[in-house]
Protein backbone atom coordinates (compact mmCIF):
# COMPACT_ATOMS: atom_id res chain seq x y z
CA UNK A 1 0.00 0.00 0.00
CA UNK A 2 1.37 2.92 -1.02
CA UNK A 3 1.35 5.87 1.46
CA UNK A 4 0.30 9.81 -0.53
CA UNK A 5 2.28 12.25 1.70
CA UNK A 6 -0.05 15.21 2.92
CA UNK A 7 -0.13 18.56 1.26
CA UNK A 8 2.20 20.84 2.30
CA UNK A 9 0.77 23.64 3.61
CA UNK A 10 2.32 27.37 2.49
CA UNK A 11 2.90 29.63 4.65
CA UNK A 12 -0.38 32.72 5.34
CA UNK A 13 1.13 35.73 3.00
CA UNK A 14 2.79 38.31 4.98
CA UNK A 15 1.50 42.02 4.34
CA UNK A 16 4.03 44.76 4.35
CA UNK A 17 3.42 47.56 6.43
CA UNK A 18 1.30 50.98 5.00
CA UNK A 19 3.67 53.29 3.92
CA UNK A 20 2.46 56.83 4.11
CA UNK A 21 2.89 59.11 1.38
CA UNK A 22 3.80 62.33 1.77
CA UNK A 23 2.94 65.43 -1.16
CA UNK A 24 5.66 66.06 -2.89
CA UNK A 25 6.66 69.52 -3.35
CA UNK A 26 7.51 70.84 -6.94
CA UNK A 27 9.20 74.37 -6.65
CA UNK A 28 7.80 76.36 -9.43
CA UNK A 29 10.02 79.11 -10.98
CA UNK A 30 8.09 82.54 -11.22
CA UNK A 31 9.01 83.92 -14.35
CA UNK A 32 8.79 87.87 -15.56
CA UNK A 33 5.90 88.92 -17.68
CA UNK A 34 7.33 89.27 -21.11
CA UNK A 35 9.09 92.47 -21.21
CA UNK A 36 6.44 95.50 -23.39
CA UNK A 37 7.52 96.42 -27.19
CA UNK A 38 7.69 99.84 -26.95
CA UNK A 39 5.44 101.28 -28.95
CA UNK A 40 6.62 103.09 -32.10
CA UNK A 41 5.85 106.68 -33.12
CA UNK A 42 6.20 108.33 -36.64
CA UNK A 43 6.98 111.95 -37.04
CA UNK A 44 6.83 113.53 -40.31
CA UNK A 45 9.14 116.09 -40.92
CA UNK A 46 9.15 119.30 -43.76
CA UNK A 47 12.41 119.35 -44.91
CA UNK A 48 12.31 121.78 -47.64
CA UNK A 49 9.64 124.07 -46.37
CA UNK A 50 7.23 123.31 -49.50
CA UNK A 51 4.24 122.07 -46.53
CA UNK A 52 4.77 118.52 -47.88
CA UNK A 53 6.14 116.10 -45.26
CA UNK A 54 9.30 114.62 -47.29
CA UNK A 55 11.02 112.99 -44.41
CA UNK A 56 9.52 110.18 -42.05
CA UNK A 57 11.40 109.63 -38.54
CA UNK A 58 10.51 106.63 -36.29
CA UNK A 59 10.58 106.48 -33.04
CA UNK A 60 10.53 103.59 -30.48
CA UNK A 61 12.66 102.69 -27.67
CA UNK A 62 14.34 105.00 -25.52
CA UNK A 63 17.87 105.46 -25.75
CA UNK A 64 17.70 104.02 -29.52
CA UNK A 65 18.81 106.35 -32.36
CA UNK A 66 15.24 107.39 -34.25
CA UNK A 67 15.33 105.88 -37.82
CA UNK A 68 15.07 107.61 -40.51
CA UNK A 69 13.11 106.70 -43.49
CA UNK A 70 14.28 107.22 -47.37
CA UNK A 71 12.81 110.37 -48.40
CA UNK A 72 9.29 110.03 -49.50
CA UNK A 73 6.82 112.55 -51.20
CA UNK A 74 3.65 112.32 -50.24
CA UNK A 75 2.05 114.73 -53.11
CA UNK A 76 0.03 113.02 -55.09
CA UNK A 77 0.08 113.86 -58.97
CA UNK A 78 -2.81 115.90 -60.06
CA UNK A 79 -5.61 114.49 -62.23
CA UNK A 80 -4.86 110.64 -61.17
CA UNK A 81 -6.95 108.67 -63.39
CA UNK A 82 -9.56 107.72 -60.74
CA UNK A 83 -10.18 111.07 -59.65
CA UNK A 84 -11.80 114.17 -61.52
CA UNK A 85 -11.63 118.00 -60.62
CA UNK A 86 -14.50 120.19 -59.55
CA UNK A 87 -14.42 122.47 -61.85
CA UNK A 88 -16.17 119.76 -64.79
CA UNK A 89 -17.93 121.41 -67.65
CA UNK A 90 -21.01 119.37 -69.20
CA UNK A 91 -20.48 119.83 -73.22
CA UNK A 92 -20.95 117.43 -76.70
CA UNK A 93 -18.38 116.88 -78.77
CA UNK A 94 -19.46 117.95 -82.28
CA UNK A 95 -16.18 117.72 -83.96
CA UNK A 96 -12.70 116.28 -83.63
CA UNK A 97 -9.78 118.31 -85.54
CA UNK A 98 -7.07 115.91 -85.14
CA UNK A 99 -6.34 113.81 -82.26
CA UNK A 100 -5.49 116.95 -79.27
CA UNK A 101 -7.93 118.83 -80.68
CA UNK A 102 -11.35 119.36 -80.43
CA UNK A 103 -15.03 121.14 -80.72
CA UNK A 104 -17.43 120.98 -78.36
CA UNK A 105 -21.52 122.44 -77.82
CA UNK A 106 -22.01 123.91 -74.04
CA UNK A 107 -25.52 123.96 -72.62
CA UNK A 108 -25.95 127.05 -73.76
CA UNK A 109 -25.65 126.12 -77.41
CA UNK A 110 -22.59 128.18 -77.24
CA UNK A 111 -19.25 126.47 -79.08
CA UNK A 112 -15.72 126.37 -77.42
CA UNK A 113 -12.77 124.75 -79.53
CA UNK A 114 -11.06 123.07 -76.82
CA UNK A 115 -6.99 121.43 -76.75
CA UNK A 116 -5.66 118.77 -74.74
CA UNK A 117 -3.85 119.59 -71.20
CA UNK A 118 -0.71 118.50 -71.44
CA UNK A 119 -0.36 116.08 -74.14
CA UNK A 120 0.61 116.83 -78.06
CA UNK A 121 0.14 114.23 -80.81
CA UNK A 122 1.59 113.61 -83.84
CA UNK A 123 -0.01 115.92 -86.86
CA UNK A 124 -2.09 114.07 -89.69
CA UNK A 125 0.48 114.53 -91.76
CA UNK A 126 3.07 112.66 -89.73
CA UNK A 127 3.07 108.60 -88.67
CA UNK A 128 0.24 107.82 -86.42
CA UNK A 129 -1.53 110.99 -86.58
CA UNK A 130 -4.36 109.68 -88.66
CA UNK A 131 -4.44 107.09 -85.80
CA UNK A 132 -4.55 109.59 -83.19
CA UNK A 133 -7.07 111.24 -84.77
CA UNK A 134 -9.47 108.29 -85.09
CA UNK A 135 -8.51 107.46 -81.64
CA UNK A 136 -9.77 110.42 -80.22
CA UNK A 137 -12.82 110.27 -82.67
CA UNK A 138 -13.90 106.77 -81.59
CA UNK A 139 -13.56 108.04 -77.68
CA UNK A 140 -15.59 111.45 -77.75
CA UNK A 141 -17.38 112.28 -81.55
CA UNK A 142 -20.93 113.25 -80.65
CA UNK A 143 -20.87 112.12 -77.18
CA UNK A 144 -21.27 113.93 -73.90
CA UNK A 145 -17.67 114.99 -72.06
CA UNK A 146 -16.67 116.89 -69.28
CA UNK A 147 -13.92 119.33 -69.86
CA UNK A 148 -11.72 120.58 -66.83
CA UNK A 149 -10.52 124.15 -68.17
CA UNK A 150 -6.66 124.88 -67.54
CA UNK A 151 -6.06 128.23 -69.38
CA UNK A 152 -6.40 129.71 -72.52
CA UNK A 153 -3.68 129.40 -75.50
CA UNK A 154 -3.36 131.94 -77.53
CA UNK A 155 -5.61 131.01 -80.60
CA UNK A 156 -8.56 131.40 -78.06
CA UNK A 157 -8.50 127.54 -77.43
CA UNK A 158 -9.50 126.34 -74.27
CA UNK A 159 -6.66 124.44 -72.48
CA UNK A 160 -8.47 121.28 -70.74
CA UNK A 161 -8.40 118.06 -69.45
CA UNK A 162 -11.17 116.24 -71.05
CA UNK A 163 -13.22 113.49 -69.35
CA UNK A 164 -15.75 110.77 -71.02
CA UNK A 165 -17.27 108.57 -68.52
CA UNK A 166 -14.81 107.29 -66.00
CA UNK A 167 -11.65 108.00 -68.89
CA UNK A 168 -9.24 111.18 -69.46
CA UNK A 169 -8.52 111.60 -73.25
CA UNK A 170 -5.51 112.88 -72.55
CA UNK A 171 -4.36 110.24 -70.67
CA UNK A 172 -6.07 107.59 -72.83
CA UNK A 173 -4.21 108.83 -75.85
CA UNK A 174 -0.73 108.67 -73.71
CA UNK A 175 -1.20 104.69 -72.65
CA UNK A 176 -2.12 104.14 -76.62
CA UNK A 177 1.00 105.41 -77.15
CA UNK A 178 -0.48 108.29 -80.20
CA UNK A 179 0.63 111.16 -78.15
CA UNK A 180 3.67 112.95 -76.32
CA UNK A 181 3.91 114.46 -72.80
CA UNK A 182 3.71 117.74 -73.88
CA UNK A 183 6.54 119.15 -71.13
CA UNK A 184 6.85 123.00 -72.37
CA UNK A 185 3.42 123.25 -70.95
CA UNK A 186 2.88 120.54 -68.40
CA UNK A 187 4.98 119.18 -65.34
CA UNK A 188 2.56 116.43 -64.51
CA UNK A 189 4.58 113.60 -63.36
CA UNK A 190 1.94 110.82 -63.95
CA UNK A 191 1.77 111.91 -67.68
CA UNK A 192 5.70 111.77 -68.02
CA UNK A 193 4.78 108.20 -66.42
CA UNK A 194 2.54 107.15 -68.71
CA UNK A 195 4.47 108.35 -71.79
CA UNK A 196 7.50 106.36 -70.62
CA UNK A 197 5.07 102.81 -69.70
CA UNK A 198 3.99 103.36 -73.78
CA UNK A 199 7.44 103.76 -74.77
CA UNK A 200 8.71 100.81 -73.03
CA UNK A 201 6.05 98.49 -74.62
CA UNK A 202 6.38 99.71 -77.93
CA UNK A 203 2.94 100.76 -78.25
CA UNK A 204 1.62 102.96 -81.10
CA UNK A 205 4.58 105.42 -82.13
CA UNK A 206 6.71 104.50 -79.92
CA UNK A 207 7.25 101.19 -82.63
CA UNK A 208 9.27 103.55 -84.61
CA UNK A 209 12.73 103.70 -82.86
CA UNK A 210 13.32 108.14 -83.64
CA UNK A 211 9.89 108.95 -84.18
CA UNK A 212 9.86 112.84 -84.59
CA UNK A 213 8.22 114.83 -81.74
CA UNK A 214 5.06 117.17 -83.59
CA UNK A 215 6.60 120.24 -82.14
CA UNK A 216 9.68 119.54 -83.98
CA UNK A 217 8.05 118.92 -86.75
CA UNK A 218 5.73 122.05 -87.00
CA UNK A 219 9.03 123.84 -86.42
CA UNK A 220 10.55 122.36 -89.82
CA UNK A 221 8.04 123.53 -91.65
Amino acid sequence: MVQVPAPSQEPAPVEAPAVEEKPVEVEVEETAPPAKTPSLVMEKIDTDGDGIPDTFIIKGEPGKKPVSLAKAKTKKPKHLIEEKPDNLIKATCIKVSDGDTIKVRLDDDSVENVRLYGVDCPEKQQPFGKSATQFTKSMVLGKTVNISPVTTDDYGRTIAWVYVGEKCLDKELLKAGLAWHYKEYSEEEELAILEEEARAKKIGLWQEPNPTPPWEWRHSR
